[in-house]
């Protein structure tokens, strides 16, 4: 991975203006996940298309044709809400086949093989499982690094702090999570009666944990509102607080985003916004579209 996202950055420093989301941030949690899964890279554009008309089905940007192809009776059966849900299926079902017959060291391998409760997975939570990974493997990741690229735009003496040395990249890992919090919130059903903070919630009731609240929470954070590259104390809720809902995927998704700033720091002098900065259309997502930028070469 480290040696990939170097190639890119060799690329892209000191070449001008470039659109840093296609060119970049799409292209590391994808190639990231292509290896974990064990999917071919020339099937990487595939993940990219599925997951940006799930995620950005309300995003005029990513009309699909095949959309109108279903009811709404029919698209509401579907994961996401969505037939490129289907597309993804097949490749998971082409995967699974081949990993039964040609195991590898792969995590396909490993769920086709796994045993829950002493059976396999059946077809339905292999896939499930699948589109989940492709999903949340690639999309939360991405927008992460695109919102820390503009911080850091933005906040060129955090950049400059960083350079300096003696601010640990985990500890820019984590201001960069807090800052960018790639979801806004996930809905959970209360499992019983309760109160919280005050405010009862009966067994049944639909709960919205904000994210983008908790990680502004001036009781939690000081001075929450500015970009700390070096922020000691950050108990940020990028991964969800804990508990069986926690982020799988949080130790890699930490992984790339902190290699992506330490091969930043040995190249890069400064990071300049250069135009574009086109957020998703989504009350889910915390998305960016398209964001240009100058990578200015380290003398």
């Amino acid at each position: 991975m480290r040696a990939r996202i170097a190639a890119l950055l060799d690329n892209l420093v000191g070449a001008g203006s470039f659109e840093a989301v296609s060119t970049l941030t799409k292209q590391v949690p994808i190639i990231t996940l292509c290896a974990l899964l064990g999917i071919p890279v020339e099937r990487t554009e595939d993940l990219i298309r599925w997951s940006d008309m799930l995620i950005g089905s309300d995003d005029p940007d990513f009309v699909d044709p095949i959309f109108d192809a279903y009811s709404e009776a029919e698209r509401r059966m579907m994961p996401f809400g969505h037939p490129a849900a289907l597309q993804a299926f097949e490749m998971g079902r082409e995967l699974a086949a081949d990993r039964r017959a040609n195991p590898r060291e792969d995590v396909i391998t490993m769920l086709v093989q796994a045993q829950v409760d002493g059976r396999p997975l059946t077809e339905d939570e292999f896939l499930n499982y699948f589109l989940m990974l492709v999903v949340a493997g690639n999309e939360t990741t991405r927008h992460t690094m695109s919102h820390g690229l503009r911080a850091l735009a933005d906040h060129p003496r955090e950049w400059d702090r960083f350079r300096q040395g003696g601010i640990k990249s985990q500890t820019a890992t984590d201001e960069i999570l807090r800052w960018a919090t790639p979801v806004h919130f996930v809905r959970r059903i209360a499992t019983q009666d309760t109160t919280l903070n005050g405010v009862p919630i009966a067994k049944g009731d639909k709960v919205a944990m904000y994210y983008a609240s908790g990680n502004r929470d001036e009781t939690r954070f000081e001075a929450p509102e500015i970009f700390d590259i070096g922020r000691g104390k950050n108990p940020h809720m990028a991964f969800g607080k804990g508990g069986p809902h926690f982020c799988l995927g949080n130790f890699v998704a930490q992984l790339q985003v902190r290699v992506l700033i330490e091969e930043l720091a040995t190249r890069v002098s400064r990071i300049e916004a250069s135009g574009r900065f086109d957020i998703l259309r989504s009350n889910h997502i915390h998305g960016v579209k398209a964001l240009d930028i100058i990578l200015h070469a380290a003398g």
